[in-house]
């Protein structure tokens, strides 16, 4: 198990230290603040879609169990219609435990994690928060199944199947009510009013209250099976379709 028993926050990011430096982590990806070399090379518009990831907020994103696989075994990439990829390091299950420990203790989050399970939206709720997430236009970005051959591959987001086992929900709320708080640079647009949480922004959808409607997009996400995606997708593209064959004023 790479489980590793309670230690203090500072002797956890100092062992992680000690193997993301060995392995040169930092050539590629911003951590603590530092590093991210690699990401230089790019224009700066092009970085959020195509540049190594920042690791900024990682342990208070990830779920420990997926990120220690991932790290083991990255040969299953998150936007696999990108050219870079992450090598696969030959690192023993206590080196790849260290990192992960070490991000969640910069992050001072849960771990080990206990679970990431929330309700699944149910009844009129379920299709309350389908219809908002029409509205929203999610799938555009964040395609379920391989992207249509028109898309623009470097500006896709990662696949929404994945939320369920590699985000924390709380992290995904917090996401979606201000991703620049959490991810500085993201193409991520911001769906809420970052000024004034209570605004009203969507009156139709839970009686127009925003933090009801993020946390129902939340546990919406983090519940997301395939079949209902795959549905939501399709509808989503004939929407797309209908809106551009629609006459233009």
């Amino acid at each position: 198990s790479y489980r590793v028993g309670p230690e203090s926050t500072v002797a956890a990011v100092a062992r992680g230290e000690q193997v993301l430096d060995l392995f040169s982590c930092r050539a590629c990806h911003l951590i603590g603040g530092e590093g991210g070399m690699v990401r230089d090379v790019y224009r700066a518009e092009d970085v959020a879609k195509l540049a190594p990831p920042s690791l900024q907020s990682e342990g208070s994103r990830a779920q420990p169990d997926w990120l220690f696989k991932f790290l083991k075994d990255p040969s299953q990439p998150l936007r696999p219609w990108l050219q870079a990829r992450m090598p696969t390091y030959p690192l023993a299950d206590s080196q790849v435990a260290a990192i992960v420990r070490s991000l969640a203790a910069r992050d001072a989050v849960a771990y080990p994690y206990a679970s990431a399970a929330v309700p699944a939206p149910a009844g009129a709720e379920r299709a309350e928060v389908e219809g908002l997430f029409q509205q929203l236009k999610c799938m555009t970005c964040h395609p379920v199944g391989q992207p249509a051959s028109e898309a623009d591959r470097a500006t896709l987001a990662p696949n929404f199947l994945l939320a369920r086992t590699r985000l924390r929900p709380e992290w995904v709320t917090a996401f979606v009510q201000n991703p620049q708080a959490l991810q500085q640079g993201t193409r991520m647009p911001a769906f809420f009013n970052t000024d004034d949480p209570a605004a009203v922004m969507y009156p139709k959808a839970f009686g127009g209250s925003p933090a009801k409607q993020i946390r129902m997009l939340s546990d919406f996400l983090m519940t997301l099976n395939e079949s209902d995606a795959v549905r939501l997708e399709a509808a989503a593209v004939r929407a797309a379709k209908e809106a551009a064959a629609a006459p233009r004023p």
